[in-house]
């Protein structure tokens, strides 16, 4: 069993102490990080009006260990985190798992706009972009096998280690987002994850299965 699988079976779950915020990913993201351990922020320069960069990692921070922090009236309550990241992770899900099927590794650039179409999947809409892929040597049988196995992923919550506090400079997230960001350009090393929570069958089996 390697150190990172057996760190995340040791924080299973997001009642650790020193957990100060969520974040969510993809099951892809989860087995970059077993191999190479680390998660990965923002593996390009973005293009199409985003205020981030590489190496950015965006998460909610949890209002009791952030008190008397500058901006600690925009953060939200905790239901409304979970509420919000549930969504972010399994967005994030759909789009690794249909853009790594594929043959997209999780820093190809094209994963910047085509990636936000396709997470929609079947916006008619969005035909040019399907056409260019099955143009690419991808067939409308494993275009539609790709969608619907992207359908069932849901992501995974992290809870952010306090530890992060000491390595990163805090910057404010998105606008009315209520989020934090750090830049980890060479990413977050897997000891500064301690808690992990699968939010769909998919993951949780994932998670159970590995040695």
């Amino acid at each position: 069993m390697s150190e990172v699988v057996e760190h995340l079976r040791d924080i299973r779950g997001l009642d650790n102490d020193n957990i100060i915020g969520y974040h969510g990913t993809s099951l892809e993201a989860i087995g970059y990080m077993i191999k190479n351990k680390i998660l990965l922020g923002r593996t390009y320069d973005p293009k199409h009006g985003y205020d981030s960069r590489r190496g950015a990692l965006s998460f909610y921070p949890l209002k009791l260990k952030f008190e008397k922090h500058l901006l600690e009236k925009t953060f939200l309550n905790e239901p409304e985190i979970l509420e919000r990241i549930g969504i972010y992770a399994e967005t994030i899900a759909m789009r690794h798992s249909f853009l790594t099927q594929l043959g997209f590794s999780l820093d190809n650039e094209e994963m910047d706009y085509d990636a936000v179409i396709l997470t929609h999947l079947a916006n008619p809409d969005y035909q040019d972009i399907f056409k260019k892929y099955i143009g690419e040597g991808s067939s409308r049988r494993v275009l539609s096998s790709a969608i619907f196995t992207a359908r069932k992923r849901k992501g995974f919550i992290l809870g952010l280690d306090r530890g992060l506090l000491d390595r990163f400079d805090l910057e404010e997230g998105d606008k009315d987002e209520g989020d934090l960001r750090i830049h980890c350009l060479y990413g977050l090393s897997y000891e500064l994850i301690s808690g992990i929570v699968p939010m769909g069958d998919v993951e949780e089996e994932y998670l159970d299965g590995l040695e």
